[in-house]
C-alpha cells in the first residue's frame, strides 16, 4: 500500500519530525458477507487496498484527507466517506471507518483519537474508573503541568507565506501546510 509521504526531511527523522495516521476498518458483525470484500483507504486521495482492520501509515505533519469505502459485488466504492484530519508532529491520528448497513448508504467515518507517538493506548484515561483509585501504597500522581498559553495545532501562518503554520503550545514550528501538503519552512 502506497501512500504520500510528504517531503523528505534533510536529516535522520525523529518523532517529533513524523506522524501516524491509524486508520481502522470495520463492519456491523451479521454483514459476514463483507470479509470476503477487500476495504480501501485513501489518503489524499491516493488509494491503498488492505484487509479489514488497522493499518498505521506514516506522514509528514500536516493536513489530510482520509476516506475509506470497501468494493462490494454490486456496489463499486461501497461506504466510501471521508475526514479531514490534522497530524501533528509526533501524534498518532486514530480514524475509524464502519461500513453501512445498507449498499447504498456512506460508512460512518470520524477522529478517535490523538495521542503521543509511543504513547500506551491501555493507560487509563485520566477520567476512567480505574484512573480515579490508585492502587493502594501508591505515590501520589505528580501535578499536572500548567495549561500552555495557546493551544497547540494548526493556525493561520503569522507570516503570512503560508496557509497554516503549527503552533506547539509553546512557539511556532517549522512545520507548515500549504492546500493540505504539508512542507517545512523556518518561522521567522
Amino acid at each position: 500500500m502506497t501512500f504520500p509521504q510528504g517531503p523528505s526531511p534533510t536529516s535522520a527523522p525523529t518523532a517529533s519530525d513524523q506522524a501516524v495516521i491509524e486508520v481502522t476498518t470495520s463492519f456491523f458483525f451479521l454483514a459476514f458477507v463483507l470479509y470476503f470484500c477487500k476495504a480501501y483507504v485513501a489518503i489524499n486521495g491516493q488509494a491503498g487496498q488492505q484487509k479489514w482492520g488497522s493499518v498505521s501509515i506514516p506522514v509528514a505533519p500536516g493536513r489530510y484527507t482520509v476516506e475509506a469505502w470497501t468494493n462490494y459485488f454490486i456496489a463499486p466504492e461501497m461506504g466510501r466517506n471521508g475526514v479531514v484530519v490534522d497530524a501533528a508532529p509526533g501524534t498518532v491520528t486514530r480514524v475509524h471507518w464502519k461500513a453501512p448497513w445498507l449498499i447504498f448508504l456512506k460508512g460512518s467515518i470520524k477522529v478517535t483519537g490523538v495521542e503521543a507517538i509511543g504513547a500506551s493506548p491501555a493507560a487509563p484515561l485520566a477520567n476512567s474508573p480505574t484512573a480515579a483509585f490508585p492502587p493502594a501504597g501508591a505515590a501520589p500522581a505528580p501535578p499536572a503541568p500548567p495549561a500552555p498559553p495557546a493551544p497547540a495545532g494548526w493556525h493561520p501562518d503569522p507570516s503570512g507565506r503560508h496557509e497554516q503554520r503549527y503552533h506547539d503550545g509553546t512557539q511556532w514550528t517549522e512545520h507548515i501546510s500549504n492546500a493540505g501538503v504539508a512542507g517545512t519552512d523556518r518561522p521567522e
